[in-house]
């Protein structure tokens, strides 16, 4: 990890010519990590690393004062935040994070001033961690990854629910179903054989519902044969949960997406409809077939219609794929390593083939794009400069791909 890192807040104007805006959020020699935006754009959550511990911070997107999420907490861990998708039926957002309170890395919600907490899940059984929450697109859940303590055991992807009572729905119960449930664990084979075999990995829930599941969207997380193997592959999973928090595992194993290479970073598109990936392995004929290195893909979200974003010579790799959230002007903003050298920030039209530069700085690092909501105009990433993450701004072309 670097010795500090500050963050970028780049503006995207969609015109051809080439103008930089530079908006820089922190300035501390401090580590500022995994910006986040809030739906509403005005709030941007992040960790920010003192004395060797990770806490949940927010900066106004426009800039001004760090804020801490949870002061007095700088004895434990804060991990990966991510917002609410819409306020509670008081107005206000929250947001979930990974943090290791109660000893051992569990689900907490928070509400985004800071005055009320609450802890999600709970497993008296084991030690295994619980990290990586998102959001389900009503915010009614929350899906995250139970990992191993035993390099033997199996990851797995569960649901809880997320405590909060979101527009004029029934009261939340705050203490209900503390115990984390199965949507899919991969210990279990269709029929109750018992298998340790299979790790699932980072999910992320659809920010939309579909005509074939209307109630709760879909869940697509990355997948390995077990710990040993690096290859990774796409899954997903169809979330018609019971609410009644009882029975068996689910044991409908979940739907192969793309099972090709090495393949990581899903992101789905603000529709629901399209994830865009990283990979290193293509079908014999695609466009992006030819090298052994990443390029930006897209499926749609039956695992249909492969389509390449980028298409690189060797020793150019992609990755890190963030979709934009405009229908008018749908791009995808990515990391771009060539060889050994600094990251890059990207971004591409959804069928461009290539993309323009963002942020290229010498030798100075970049990484973790994400987009502003609803207009895509912004985008906050990483930046190092000097030992610290900076914000970079630069107008680039707009190609219109619906």
């Amino acid at each position: 990890m670097p010795a500090a890192a500050t963050l970028v807040l780049a503006t995207i104007l969609g015109t051809s010519e080439a103008r930089s805006q530079e908006i820089q959020l922190t300035s501390d020699p401090l580590d500022h990590l995994n910006p986040q935006w809030s739906p509403n754009g005005q709030w941007i959550a992040y960790e920010r690393v003192e004395n060797g511990k990770s806490q949940l911070f927010k900066i106004a997107s426009s800039g001004g004062s760090e804020v801490s999420l949870l002061p007095g907490e700088g004895a434990f861990n804060h991990f990966n935040p991510r917002w609410s998708p819409i306020p509670d039926a008081q107005g206000f957002l929250w947001i979930a994070y990974a943090g290791d309170e109660a000893g051992k890395l569990r689900p907490f919600v928070v509400r985004e001033d800071g005055a009320v907490k609450r802890q999600r899940t709970e497993d008296p059984v084991t030690d295994r961690p619980h990290r990586m929450p998102r959001w389900s697109p009503d915010g009614t859940w929350l899906v995250f990854e139970r990992g191993q303590v035993l390099p033997s055991e199996a990851s797995s992807i569960y649901r809880v629910y997320s405590s909060i009572t979101f527009g004029s729905g029934v009261a939340a119960d705050v203490s209900r179903d503390i115990y984390p449930i199965a949507l899919h664990r991969y210990d279990y084979a269709p029929g109750g054989a018992f298998v340790l075999d299979l790790m699932a990995t980072r999910p992320v829930w659809s920010p939309a519902t579909s005509p074939s599941n209307p109630t709760f969207g879909y869940i697509v997380h990355e997948r390995r044969k077990d710990h040993l193997t690096t290859d990774r592959k796409l899954k997903e999973l169809d979330f018609q949960g019971s609410d009644t928090g009882e029975g068996p595992p689910n044991t409908n194993f979940p739907m192969d997406l793309y099972k090709l290479g090495d393949t990581h970073s899903p992101e789905w598109k603000f529709n629901g409809n399209k994830i865009v990936f990283a990979s290193n392995q293509f079908p014999p004929g695609s466009p992006c077939a030819g090298g052994v290195d990443y390029e930006i893909a897209w499926i749609k979200a039956d695992g249909t219609n492969l389509t390449c974003v980028t298409n690189n010579p060797d020793s150019v790799n992609d990755d890190q794929p963030a979709w934009s959230f405009s229908a008018i002007c749908s791009r995808i903003a990515f990391r771009r390593r060539t060889g050994d050298g600094p990251g890059e920030i990207w971004v591409a039209g959804e069928t461009s083939g290539s993309g323009e530069t963002l942020a290229s700085e010498g030798t100075e690092d970049h990484g973790n794009p994400q987009w502003s909501p609803a207009d895509a105009s912004r985008v906050v990433y990483q930046q190092l400069t000097n030992g610290r993450w900076q914000l970079v701004t630069k107008v680039v072309f707009c190609p219109i791909h619906p």
